[in-house]
């Protein structure tokens, strides 16, 4: 077994290396020493001394290794892969080695520092080592590398064996486990490297494809002008998506190194590369049968033309050395993340044949495309299918469908495959005379008895080498995953993402010994299809009106037709993912889903529907994991969405974050993790773990706080869900300031404003008004507590916008602003009808609240109590500058209820109003102030109105005393006695 050595016994350990390492120099550098053996008797005792299991002495399954040692991959001279890769039990990757005989120049050679380099920067680490022991380079690896930089670009640390001893700490520090463990090693590379020059290996490779997109879509059009746009798309997809997977499968050692680009030297019957491509991709439909190369199925592809000069530059353009891409590296997540960018733009053609490749209308209204981040995937898988997994045999497991209505690029399917291969693969080691999974396995329970189809091959589930067959591989493919998307290139990348995730670690002797048997890869066409999961084909029967190409545009899908072997057994077991999140716009579909789903509550969100879809697809002992905005738990239009989660769930787990999951800062989220238990009464006895406000992705793994029932959950006649005021005090202020109040959603429109896509092209200052399309705008930083910063902006208002720009309701109108962000409510009147952006919030009355005044609202969203509210309600999901609220949460404050028909009501109106509009005139005045007198006597009068108004408004919310001075701790020192003796007594 292995066991760490102490902090001190490693320094000594590391001592006696260099020491012996000093006697053998001479003969390491006259060549009699091969890299292997510096290897055994050098580095490897090197980082074990530094607490790292370098041989896997624990017999740790090869999913758990902390190290894994690559085997080497011959390409011609070329090394295909890394020597060592350093990750954390559970798997996460954390740096890699590159190891190197004595006689290696680690210092200036810029070969192996490019290679180690190109390595770490295509897996997307931090930083990665090159070492042959008597020297020692760590690299940055977030800059991108170039074959022509210097050995010392990037590096961020060198060292020669002679100063081991000296600078151990330093090697302690950044590089043992214990400190990686700490978070050492992210600390280490941030404070070393300068932030030029980085660019991230998925968008680095978003570029390319969208570069080869165009450069196709122009080709294809250029010699094929009678295809229309819809072919136009899915040949470029087909053709984008086979050739990344033959050179994926090249770097990875199935294919021959450079077999793709030798189509370039032989030429098709006709004389074309195309041609010559097209065999190419024939052989390949032998070898794989996965249907990527189904030249059968897809008749178009052999129907066109494409030029030479188009395929020459584009091929080349993936080899060394005009591409930095080592394929070998590049994780499945990375190539999606990529992807799923990539495919936020279309292909259109225009009437003269000119293609033009934009952003699709949706992903512009969202302000772009957000992939899950990997933590999220995981997290999720985990909390579902591993729960499905836990106590079972591969036979049981064999019959678990697990399901992503919306795969989009596939990030959750791969996620859920990662972790069954893992799964399984621990399983055979540890069980290594378990029967195998069946071949295809129906879905539901285990039956016990009766023999099992047993998938082709050799009847082992392991290779001799310790990793599963390829059988088993293909088994769990077509067993367990499902997916539905509406877009049918996201289809066609998802299939391509889990048949290379297959392929992984396959060689090509491997392949050769499966061609002996069947096809390498299966083909996964009935697991993953194209089709609109929210629609059914009901949506047929209606007297609609459908105009031409509607069902094209609509792909209506039936669930239980297309799968019905699921259905017929119960249902999925589990449904991860994370829906889109979006307000339908189109009116035949907001009609059907009115008819169709329950959640449907004034307006129409896409996520929401997803989550009753799922719920209704679940069996009834199946498990769901969605991140979905986190406003369903509070949203005064999503008290349906709630309602369903409360009856028909056993809500598991509620995770709100702190920070955003999401490259938008805007998109607020959280983690629902769900059950369909067969017992309806017991949903309101479970226990529900809730995590508010996690600041990181490392504290998702925390333990949770269980003593929240769900009996408790969705109390009120909005069903809310709050998490967020946890202690009883106040609890009971919240309490004290319903009773008698309305809440501002119900007396209210509060709305996002507009967000435009692209400020600096579509705001801009003028120092006249430039009339239409130009509307006066004003930006979160603009606003003060009742005052506005004059400002000369503009926005360039119309349906280029990328949200909420099509109701001018919301802007030509009297109304209240609200700011975003900001350490309290920061709120003030516009009566000049700004079209306001989207860091502020629009707030103005309904029609059947007219008897209320927005003065006398903004002096309740000013007051101390407002902020108080907010803070414990919202401020404690955001962290630092961007401290910030929602819409949904501001329509939750409560606002006192006055009758104005009564003189008591009428008079506290009034003198809110009053005050509210010397605050409105005396912030201008303090703004144009200019001498240190004048300037002190404002804030005096004004800091004096804001004391008076708070005072009020603690007693038309009907506060205690005692309850008054929780709000505002410094109450009782600026409270005078005429302010005291007014209060209700206890």
């Amino acid at each position: 077994m292995f066991q760490p050595l102490s902090k001190e016994q490693a320094r000594l350990e590391i001592a006696r290396l260099v020491e012996n390492f000093t006697h053998q120099l001479p003969d390491y550098k006259r060549g009699r020493y091969s890299e292997t053996e510096v290897r055994i008797h050098y580095i490897n005792p090197f980082f074990k001394a530094l607490g790292w299991d370098v041989n896997n002495d624990n017999g740790a399954s090869s999913a758990y290794c902390e190290v894994v040692h690559e085997a080497k991959v011959r390409v011609g001279k070329a090394t295909k892969a890394p020597d060592y890769l350093f990750r954390l039990p559970g798997g996460q990757n954390l740096f890699f080695l590159e190891a190197k005989k004595p006689s290696v120049d680690i210092k200036d050679d810029v070969q192996p520092a490019y290679q180690v380099r190109r390595y770490g920067w295509n897996a997307k680490m931090v930083l990665s080592l090159l070492t042959d022991f008597e020297e020692l380079a760590v690299y940055d690896c977030t800059v991108q590398p170039d074959p022509k930089d210097k050995a010392r670009k990037a590096r961020l640390h060198y060292l020669t064996f002679d100063e081991y001893a000296d600078k151990f700490d330093f090697l302690w520090d950044n590089f043992s486990k214990e400190s990686v463990l700490r978070g050492n090693l992210d600390r280490f590379v941030a404070s070393g490297s300068n932030r030029r020059g980085k660019e991230t290996v998925d968008r680095a490779f978003l570029d390319t494809l969208e570069q080869m997109r165009a450069a196709l879509a122009r080709g294809l059009a250029a010699r094929n002008p009678r295809l229309d746009a819809e072919q136009l798309r899915f040949l470029v997809q087909m053709l984008l998506d086979r050739l990344i997977f033959l050179r994926i499968t090249e770097d990875r050692g199935v294919e021959a190194y450079g077999d793709l680009q030798a189509v370039l030297k032989t030429k098709g019957k006709d004389g074309s590369i195309y041609k010559a491509l097209l065999g190419r991709f024939r052989e390949a439909q032998n070898r794989y049968n996965s249907g990527l190369f189904d030249l059968g199925k897809d008749e178009l592809s052999a129907k066109v033309q494409l030029g030479d000069d188009v395929l020459t530059p584009l091929i080349n353009g993936l080899y060394y050395p005009e591409s930095p891409y080592e394929f070998s590296v590049i994780g499945a997540d990375i190539l999606g993340s990529a992807y799923e960018r990539f495919l936020g733009k279309v292909i259109e053609l225009q009437a003269d044949g000119t293609v033009v490749i934009e952003e699709k209308p949706e992903v512009r209204k969202a302000g772009g495309v957000f992939y899950t981040p990997a933590y999220i995937v995981e997290y999720i898988v985990k909390q579902t299918v591993g729960k499905l997994c836990e106590g079972s045999s591969p036979q049981q497991v064999a019959r678990l469908r697990i399901v992503d209505p919306a795969c989009g690029s596939g990030s959750f399917l791969l996620g859920a495959y990662q972790f069954l291969l893992d799964w399984h693969l621990n399983y055979y080691q540890t069980h290594p005379k378990a029967a195998l999974p069946p071949t295809l396995a129906p879905a539901g329970p285990a039956k016990k008895g009766g023999p099992a189809a047993r998938p082709p091959g050799s009847g082992k589930a392991l290779t001799p080498d310790g990793h599963l067959t390829t059988a088993v591989k293909k088994t769990i493919l077509l067993n367990n995953l499902y997916g539905v998307d509406l877009d049918e290139q996201a289809v066609e990348v998802t299939k391509l993402s889990l048949l290379l995730k297959c392929l992984e670690g396959e060689t090509s002797a491997s392949m050769q010994q499966s061609l002996g048997l069947e096809r390498v890869l299966p083909t996964i066409d009935q697991n993953i299809r194209v089709g609109n999961s929210l629609v059914d084909i009901d949506f047929y029967d209606g007297e609609l009106d459908f105009a031409p190409g509607t069902e094209r545009a609509v792909k209506p899908f039936s669930w239980r037709d297309e799968f019905a072997d699921v259905f017929r057994q119960g249902g999925f077991d589990a449904v991860i993912g994370n829906p889109p999140y979006a307000l339908v716009q189109d009116d035949i579909l907001k009609k059907y889903f009115e008819g169709h789903f329950t959640v449907v509550q004034g307006r129409t969100d896409l996520y929401e529907l997803f989550l009753e879809k799922g719920v209704n697809m679940l069996s009834t002992t199946g498990e769901m994991g969605y991140i979905i905005p986190a406003p369903i738990l509070t949203n005064l239009y999503s008290s349906k969405a709630r309602q369903l989660l409360i009856n028909k769930t056993a809500i598991k787990q509620i995770i709100s974050f702190k920070f955003p999951v999401f490259e938008d800062p805007t998109v607020h989220t959280c983690i629902l993790i769900l059950a369909k238990e067969k017992l309806k009464n017991e949903y309101a006895k479970n226990l529900v773990g809730i995590k508010k406000g996690v600041i990181s992705k490392d504290a998702l793994t925390a333990a949770f706080d269980y003593s929240s029932i769900q009996a408790n959950l969705g109390k009120g006649a909005a069903s809310t869900i709050d998490i967020f005021t946890g202690d009883e005090e106040t609890a009971g202020i919240f309490t004290t300031m319903q009773k008698g109040s309305k809440l501002l959603g119900e007396l209210c429109f509060l709305r996002q404003c507009i967000k435009t896509g692209d400020d600096k092209r579509y705001v801009k200052e003028f120092t006249e008004n430039p009339g239409d399309p130009w509307k006066p705008t004003l930006k979160g930083r603009s606003i003060e507590r009742y005052g506005a910063a004059e400002s000369n902006l503009y926005m360039n208002y119309g349906p280029w916008l990328a949200r909420n720009w099509a109701n001018k309701t919301f802007y030509e109108t009297e109304k209240i602003i609200v700011r975003e962000t900001g350490s309290r409510i920061t709120a003030t009147l516009d009566t000049k009808h700004h079209y306001v952006l989207s860091s502020l919030y629009a707030i103005y009355l309904k029609d059947n609240n007219s008897s209320l005044s927005h003065t006398f609202l903004l002096g309740i969203l000013n007051s101390g109590i407002s902020t108080y509210f907010i803070k414990k309600t919202a401020f404690e999901l955001t962290e630092g500058a961007f401290t910030k609220f929602r819409t949904n949460q501001l329509a939750k404050l409560p606002i006192p209820a006055l009758d104005l028909k009564k003189p008591a009501d009428q008079q506290h109106h009034d003198t809110v109003v009053a005050f509210v509009g010397q605050l409105l005139a005396l912030h201008p005045q303090l703004r144009a102030a200019t001498g240190a007198t004048a300037q002190s006597q404002l804030q005096a009068r004004i800091r004096r109105l804001d004391q008076r108004l708070d005072h009020l408004v603690y007693l038309l919310y009907g506060l205690s005393y005692a309850e008054a001075q929780v709000v505002e701790p410094g109450l009782a020192q600026r409270l005078t006695e005429a302010e005291y003796a007014v209060w209700p007594q206890a």
